[in-house]
Protein backbone atom coordinates (compact mmCIF):
# COMPACT_ATOMS: atom_id res chain seq x y z
CA UNK A 1 0.00 0.00 0.00
CA UNK A 2 1.60 3.78 -0.79
CA UNK A 3 2.06 6.38 2.25
CA UNK A 4 1.52 4.17 4.47
CA UNK A 5 0.61 5.62 7.67
CA UNK A 6 2.71 5.84 10.85
CA UNK A 7 3.42 2.99 13.70
CA UNK A 8 1.38 2.85 17.37
CA UNK A 9 5.07 4.41 18.20
CA UNK A 10 5.29 7.25 16.15
CA UNK A 11 1.81 7.91 16.58
CA UNK A 12 2.30 8.05 20.49
CA UNK A 13 4.98 10.44 19.83
CA UNK A 14 2.48 12.38 17.49
CA UNK A 15 0.32 12.79 19.88
CA UNK A 16 2.69 13.94 23.42
CA UNK A 17 3.49 16.38 20.98
CA UNK A 18 0.01 17.63 20.48
CA UNK A 19 -0.33 17.98 24.27
CA UNK A 20 -4.18 17.14 24.49
CA UNK A 21 -6.14 17.48 27.06
CA UNK A 22 -6.67 14.34 29.19
CA UNK A 23 -10.19 13.74 28.63
CA UNK A 24 -9.78 14.60 24.36
CA UNK A 25 -11.11 11.55 22.48
CA UNK A 26 -8.86 12.55 19.56
CA UNK A 27 -5.76 10.12 20.77
CA UNK A 28 -8.53 7.02 21.09
CA UNK A 29 -9.37 8.16 17.35
CA UNK A 30 -6.26 8.26 16.25
CA UNK A 31 -5.21 4.95 17.99
CA UNK A 32 -8.26 3.23 16.84
CA UNK A 33 -7.07 4.27 12.87
CA UNK A 34 -3.56 3.42 13.23
CA UNK A 35 -4.31 -0.43 14.46
CA UNK A 36 -7.08 -0.74 11.75
CA UNK A 37 -4.71 -0.07 9.23
CA UNK A 38 -3.16 -3.29 9.68
CA UNK A 39 -6.47 -5.21 10.41
CA UNK A 40 -6.33 -8.57 8.35
CA UNK A 41 -9.90 -9.06 9.06
CA UNK A 42 -10.82 -5.73 6.48
CA UNK A 43 -9.98 -5.88 2.79
CA UNK A 44 -6.86 -4.25 1.10
CA UNK A 45 -9.03 -1.22 0.12
CA UNK A 46 -10.50 -0.80 3.46
CA UNK A 47 -7.10 -0.76 5.17
CA UNK A 48 -6.38 1.64 2.40
CA UNK A 49 -8.86 3.88 3.36
CA UNK A 50 -8.05 4.22 7.47
CA UNK A 51 -4.49 4.79 6.62
CA UNK A 52 -5.57 8.03 4.54
CA UNK A 53 -8.05 9.00 6.83
CA UNK A 54 -5.26 8.72 9.58
CA UNK A 55 -3.34 11.00 7.23
CA UNK A 56 -5.92 13.27 6.97
CA UNK A 57 -6.08 13.19 10.47
CA UNK A 58 -2.55 13.86 11.35
CA UNK A 59 -2.38 17.28 8.75
CA UNK A 60 -5.74 18.76 10.11
CA UNK A 61 -5.12 22.06 11.43
CA UNK A 62 -7.91 21.93 13.91
CA UNK A 63 -8.55 19.26 16.36
CA UNK A 64 -11.91 20.29 16.89
CA UNK A 65 -14.95 18.17 18.39
CA UNK A 66 -16.81 19.20 14.75
CA UNK A 67 -13.80 17.65 13.15
CA UNK A 68 -13.74 14.89 15.76
CA UNK A 69 -17.20 13.91 14.26
CA UNK A 70 -16.62 14.08 10.83
CA UNK A 71 -13.66 11.17 11.05
CA UNK A 72 -15.76 8.95 13.10
CA UNK A 73 -18.46 9.24 10.43
CA UNK A 74 -15.53 8.49 7.96
CA UNK A 75 -14.16 5.74 9.92
CA UNK A 76 -17.30 4.07 10.08
CA UNK A 77 -18.51 4.27 6.50
CA UNK A 78 -15.16 2.75 5.52
CA UNK A 79 -15.37 -0.06 8.26
CA UNK A 80 -19.22 -0.93 7.29
CA UNK A 81 -18.88 -0.05 3.42
CA UNK A 82 -18.29 -4.03 2.55
CA UNK A 83 -21.33 -5.18 4.26
CA UNK A 84 -23.74 -2.16 3.20
CA UNK A 85 -22.88 -2.70 -0.22
CA UNK A 86 -23.89 -6.26 0.27
CA UNK A 87 -26.92 -5.94 2.08
CA UNK A 88 -27.68 -3.37 -0.86
CA UNK A 89 -27.13 -5.40 -3.15
CA UNK A 90 -29.06 -8.73 -1.71
CA UNK A 91 -32.07 -6.78 -1.05
CA UNK A 92 -32.35 -5.67 -4.30
CA UNK A 93 -31.68 -9.24 -5.81
CA UNK A 94 -34.24 -10.41 -3.29
CA UNK A 95 -36.97 -7.57 -4.25
CA UNK A 96 -36.54 -8.74 -8.25
CA UNK A 97 -36.59 -12.55 -7.49
CA UNK A 98 -39.94 -11.91 -5.26
CA UNK A 99 -41.43 -10.00 -7.85
CA UNK A 100 -40.68 -12.87 -10.68
CA UNK A 101 -41.74 -15.39 -8.47
CA UNK A 102 -44.82 -13.89 -7.58
CA UNK A 103 -45.56 -13.21 -11.23
CA UNK A 104 -44.94 -16.74 -12.19
CA UNK A 105 -47.29 -17.80 -9.05
CA UNK A 106 -50.32 -15.45 -10.54
CA UNK A 107 -49.64 -17.40 -13.59
CA UNK A 108 -49.53 -20.61 -12.63
CA UNK A 109 -52.71 -20.58 -10.70
CA UNK A 110 -54.76 -20.58 -14.07
CA UNK A 111 -52.43 -23.16 -15.13
CA UNK A 112 -53.88 -25.42 -12.24
CA UNK A 113 -57.64 -24.11 -12.07
CA UNK A 114 -57.26 -25.36 -15.76
CA UNK A 115 -55.72 -28.66 -14.92
CA UNK A 116 -58.82 -28.92 -12.38
CA UNK A 117 -61.39 -28.42 -15.43
CA UNK A 118 -59.99 -30.28 -17.95
CA UNK A 119 -59.43 -33.38 -14.86
CA UNK A 120 -63.18 -33.19 -14.56
CA UNK A 121 -64.35 -32.90 -17.80
CA UNK A 122 -62.23 -35.89 -18.97
CA UNK A 123 -63.52 -37.99 -15.74
CA UNK A 124 -66.97 -36.76 -16.28
CA UNK A 125 -66.66 -37.29 -20.30
CA UNK A 126 -67.04 -41.20 -19.76
CA UNK A 127 -64.72 -42.23 -22.37
CA UNK A 128 -63.27 -45.45 -22.12
CA UNK A 129 -61.06 -45.60 -18.84
CA UNK A 130 -57.54 -45.89 -20.63
CA UNK A 131 -58.35 -42.96 -22.65
CA UNK A 132 -59.09 -41.02 -19.81
CA UNK A 133 -55.73 -42.35 -18.04
CA UNK A 134 -53.55 -40.94 -21.12
CA UNK A 135 -55.49 -37.39 -21.39
CA UNK A 136 -55.04 -36.75 -17.86
CA UNK A 137 -51.08 -37.76 -18.49
CA UNK A 138 -51.09 -35.38 -20.66
CA UNK A 139 -52.80 -33.05 -18.73
CA UNK A 140 -49.95 -33.36 -16.13
CA UNK A 141 -47.21 -33.41 -18.11
CA UNK A 142 -47.69 -29.97 -19.71
CA UNK A 143 -48.23 -28.53 -16.40
CA UNK A 144 -45.39 -30.00 -15.07
CA UNK A 145 -42.86 -29.14 -17.74
CA UNK A 146 -44.31 -25.40 -17.73
CA UNK A 147 -42.94 -25.76 -13.82
CA UNK A 148 -39.64 -26.96 -14.98
CA UNK A 149 -39.56 -23.72 -17.17
CA UNK A 150 -40.18 -22.15 -14.21
CA UNK A 151 -37.67 -23.90 -12.05
CA UNK A 152 -34.96 -23.15 -14.70
CA UNK A 153 -36.68 -19.63 -15.24
CA UNK A 154 -36.02 -18.99 -11.16
CA UNK A 155 -32.25 -20.51 -11.20
CA UNK A 156 -31.31 -18.35 -14.12
CA UNK A 157 -32.84 -15.25 -12.14
CA UNK A 158 -30.97 -15.99 -8.82
CA UNK A 159 -27.56 -15.72 -10.61
CA UNK A 160 -28.65 -12.90 -12.70
CA UNK A 161 -28.05 -9.05 -11.79
CA UNK A 162 -31.49 -7.19 -12.48
CA UNK A 163 -30.35 -4.24 -13.01
CA UNK A 164 -27.50 -4.85 -15.50
CA UNK A 165 -28.54 -8.14 -16.75
CA UNK A 166 -25.02 -9.72 -16.15
CA UNK A 167 -24.28 -12.35 -13.92
CA UNK A 168 -24.14 -11.28 -10.29
CA UNK A 169 -22.03 -11.78 -7.23
CA UNK A 170 -23.53 -15.12 -6.37
CA UNK A 171 -22.44 -16.38 -9.93
CA UNK A 172 -19.32 -14.90 -9.55
CA UNK A 173 -18.13 -16.73 -5.96
CA UNK A 174 -19.33 -20.00 -7.12
CA UNK A 175 -18.30 -20.02 -10.40
CA UNK A 176 -14.99 -18.48 -8.77
CA UNK A 177 -14.77 -21.37 -6.47
CA UNK A 178 -15.26 -24.03 -8.97
CA UNK A 179 -12.85 -22.54 -11.54
CA UNK A 180 -10.05 -22.47 -9.07
CA UNK A 181 -10.60 -26.01 -8.05
CA UNK A 182 -10.45 -26.91 -12.09
CA UNK A 183 -7.45 -24.76 -12.77
CA UNK A 184 -5.48 -26.73 -9.98
CA UNK A 185 -6.60 -29.68 -10.87
CA UNK A 186 -5.59 -28.89 -14.44
CA UNK A 187 -2.62 -27.02 -13.28
CA UNK A 188 -3.78 -24.28 -15.54
CA UNK A 189 -3.58 -20.46 -15.51
CA UNK A 190 -6.49 -18.49 -14.17
CA UNK A 191 -6.69 -14.68 -14.17
CA UNK A 192 -8.84 -12.52 -12.04
CA UNK A 193 -9.96 -9.04 -13.52
CA UNK A 194 -11.26 -6.45 -11.52
CA UNK A 195 -12.88 -3.20 -13.02
CA UNK A 196 -14.30 -0.32 -10.97
CA UNK A 197 -16.13 3.34 -12.24
CA UNK A 198 -13.83 5.94 -11.33
CA UNK A 199 -15.61 8.66 -8.68
CA UNK A 200 -19.21 6.84 -9.50
CA UNK A 201 -20.43 8.20 -6.31
CA UNK A 202 -19.53 12.07 -7.23
CA UNK A 203 -21.28 11.12 -10.59
CA UNK A 204 -24.29 9.87 -8.66
CA UNK A 205 -23.91 13.16 -6.96
CA UNK A 206 -24.28 15.30 -10.35
CA UNK A 207 -26.58 13.78 -12.45
CA UNK A 208 -28.62 11.73 -9.67
CA UNK A 209 -28.73 7.25 -9.71
CA UNK A 210 -31.32 7.20 -12.15
CA UNK A 211 -28.85 8.55 -14.67
CA UNK A 212 -25.79 6.44 -12.63
CA UNK A 213 -27.94 2.97 -13.13
CA UNK A 214 -28.24 4.03 -16.99
CA UNK A 215 -24.32 4.23 -16.44
CA UNK A 216 -23.92 1.36 -14.88
CA UNK A 217 -25.82 -0.25 -17.90
CA UNK A 218 -23.62 1.10 -19.98
CA UNK A 219 -20.45 -0.31 -18.27
CA UNK A 220 -21.80 -3.98 -17.91
CA UNK A 221 -23.07 -4.23 -21.68
CA UNK A 222 -19.45 -3.08 -23.01
CA UNK A 223 -18.19 -5.25 -20.63
CA UNK A 224 -20.12 -8.16 -21.75
CA UNK A 225 -19.25 -7.54 -25.08
CA UNK A 226 -15.67 -7.17 -24.62
CA UNK A 227 -15.74 -10.63 -23.02
CA UNK A 228 -18.01 -12.81 -25.41
CA UNK A 229 -16.14 -11.13 -28.52
CA UNK A 230 -12.27 -11.80 -26.76
CA UNK A 231 -14.16 -15.54 -26.08
CA UNK A 232 -14.56 -15.71 -29.75
CA UNK A 233 -11.05 -14.50 -31.28
CA UNK A 234 -9.47 -16.46 -28.39
CA UNK A 235 -11.55 -19.56 -27.76
CA UNK A 236 -11.59 -18.83 -24.39
CA UNK A 237 -14.13 -19.20 -21.58
CA UNK A 238 -14.07 -16.03 -19.61
CA UNK A 239 -17.25 -14.77 -17.64
CA UNK A 240 -18.03 -11.55 -16.53
CA UNK A 241 -20.50 -10.82 -13.31
CA UNK A 242 -21.22 -7.29 -11.10
CA UNK A 243 -19.81 -7.77 -8.54
CA UNK A 244 -20.93 -4.71 -6.20
CA UNK A 245 -21.91 -1.08 -6.92
CA UNK A 246 -19.84 0.00 -9.82
CA UNK A 247 -18.00 -2.90 -9.48
CA UNK A 248 -16.94 -5.59 -12.10
CA UNK A 249 -14.98 -9.27 -12.05
CA UNK A 250 -13.71 -10.89 -14.83
CA UNK A 251 -12.82 -14.30 -13.80
CA UNK A 252 -10.28 -15.41 -17.40
CA UNK A 253 -9.60 -19.45 -17.14
CA UNK A 254 -6.52 -20.72 -19.85
CA UNK A 255 -5.67 -17.33 -19.99
CA UNK A 256 -2.27 -15.57 -20.09
CA UNK A 257 -1.33 -12.45 -17.96
CA UNK A 258 -0.82 -10.80 -21.63
CA UNK A 259 -4.32 -11.60 -22.78
CA UNK A 260 -5.71 -10.41 -19.60
CA UNK A 261 -3.94 -6.90 -20.16
CA UNK A 262 -5.13 -6.50 -23.40
CA UNK A 263 -8.67 -7.21 -22.33
CA UNK A 264 -8.21 -4.75 -19.79
CA UNK A 265 -7.03 -1.92 -22.04
CA UNK A 266 -9.26 -2.33 -24.22
CA UNK A 267 -12.16 -2.42 -21.94
CA UNK A 268 -10.43 0.76 -20.34
CA UNK A 269 -10.90 2.81 -23.57
CA UNK A 270 -13.76 2.01 -24.88
CA UNK A 271 -15.41 2.97 -21.83
CA UNK A 272 -13.54 6.21 -21.68
CA UNK A 273 -14.30 7.03 -25.26
CA UNK A 274 -18.23 6.29 -24.95
CA UNK A 275 -20.33 8.97 -25.42
CA UNK A 276 -23.28 9.43 -22.66
CA UNK A 277 -25.92 11.43 -23.42
CA UNK A 278 -28.19 12.64 -20.82
CA UNK A 279 -32.23 12.96 -22.28
CA UNK A 280 -35.27 13.88 -20.26
CA UNK A 281 -38.56 12.22 -19.79
CA UNK A 282 -39.47 13.77 -23.15
CA UNK A 283 -36.58 12.57 -24.65
CA UNK A 284 -34.76 15.52 -25.31
CA UNK A 285 -31.16 15.73 -24.74
CA UNK A 286 -30.23 17.53 -21.53
CA UNK A 287 -26.38 16.73 -21.83
CA UNK A 288 -24.08 14.91 -24.03
CA UNK A 289 -20.85 13.72 -24.41
CA UNK A 290 -20.74 13.00 -20.44
CA UNK A 291 -17.47 10.79 -20.26
CA UNK A 292 -16.32 8.05 -17.60
CA UNK A 293 -13.86 6.04 -16.45
CA UNK A 294 -12.57 3.03 -14.88
CA UNK A 295 -9.59 1.73 -13.32
CA UNK A 296 -8.97 -1.82 -13.38
CA UNK A 297 -6.96 -4.17 -11.74
CA UNK A 298 -5.82 -8.15 -12.58
CA UNK A 299 -3.77 -10.74 -11.30
CA UNK A 300 -2.60 -14.74 -12.01
CA UNK A 301 -3.89 -17.15 -9.10
CA UNK A 302 -0.38 -18.29 -7.09
CA UNK A 303 -0.24 -22.28 -6.51
CA UNK A 304 0.77 -21.06 -2.88
CA UNK A 305 -2.39 -20.19 -2.28
CA UNK A 306 -4.70 -23.46 -3.16
CA UNK A 307 -3.04 -24.54 0.32
CA UNK A 308 -4.72 -22.33 1.88
CA UNK A 309 -8.34 -22.44 3.79
CA UNK A 310 -9.94 -19.66 1.29
CA UNK A 311 -7.73 -19.44 -1.87
CA UNK A 312 -10.22 -17.46 -3.59
CA UNK A 313 -10.31 -14.97 -0.98
CA UNK A 314 -6.46 -14.20 -1.30
CA UNK A 315 -7.31 -14.43 -5.38
CA UNK A 316 -9.88 -11.40 -4.77
CA UNK A 317 -7.54 -9.80 -2.04
CA UNK A 318 -4.72 -9.53 -3.99
CA UNK A 319 -6.25 -8.69 -7.54
CA UNK A 320 -8.49 -5.68 -5.63
CA UNK A 321 -5.09 -4.03 -4.34
CA UNK A 322 -4.23 -3.57 -8.00
CA UNK A 323 -7.12 -2.32 -8.69
CA UNK A 324 -7.16 -0.39 -5.98
CA UNK A 325 -3.58 1.02 -7.06
CA UNK A 326 -4.54 2.21 -10.17
CA UNK A 327 -7.12 4.62 -8.32
CA UNK A 328 -4.62 5.60 -6.04
CA UNK A 329 -1.55 6.41 -8.91
CA UNK A 330 -4.24 8.34 -11.18
CA UNK A 331 -7.19 6.98 -11.96
CA UNK A 332 -8.42 5.18 -15.74
CA UNK A 333 -5.27 2.79 -15.74
CA UNK A 334 -4.46 -0.65 -15.23
CA UNK A 335 -2.51 -2.04 -12.86
CA UNK A 336 -1.35 -5.82 -12.49
CA UNK A 337 -0.85 -7.65 -8.56
CA UNK A 338 2.42 -9.93 -9.04
CA UNK A 339 2.88 -12.40 -6.56
CA UNK A 340 6.09 -13.60 -5.75
CA UNK A 341 8.12 -15.64 -2.42
CA UNK A 342 10.55 -13.52 -0.66
CA UNK A 343 13.48 -14.42 1.04
CA UNK A 344 11.15 -16.10 3.96
CA UNK A 345 9.40 -17.96 1.47
CA UNK A 346 6.22 -15.93 2.23
CA UNK A 347 4.03 -15.10 -0.67
CA UNK A 348 4.69 -11.16 -1.18
CA UNK A 349 3.10 -8.82 -3.63
CA UNK A 350 4.02 -6.01 -6.25
CA UNK A 351 2.16 -4.13 -8.16
CA UNK A 352 2.97 -3.25 -11.65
Amino acid sequence: MENRAPTQTAMNAFINKQNFPPDSPWPALLHCLCSQQFNENLSHRQRAEIADLLAEALLAESFSERRLQEFFTQKEEILNSHYVAELQAALEETAGLFTQLKNISSRRVGDIVKLEKTTLNTVKSGKNPSLMVAELRKAFREVIKIMEKDRERLAELSNTDQLTGMANRRFFDGYLEQTITTAASRQEELLLLMIDIDDFKKFNDQYGHLVGDEVLKIAAKIIMDSVAESNRLRGKNSTCSRYGGEEFGIIMPESTEEECLELAESLRKRIAHYPIIIRNAQGDILQKDIHITVSAGFCALHPLWLQEENPASRFIGATDKALYTAKKRGRNMVCQCKPYLDHNKQITLAIL
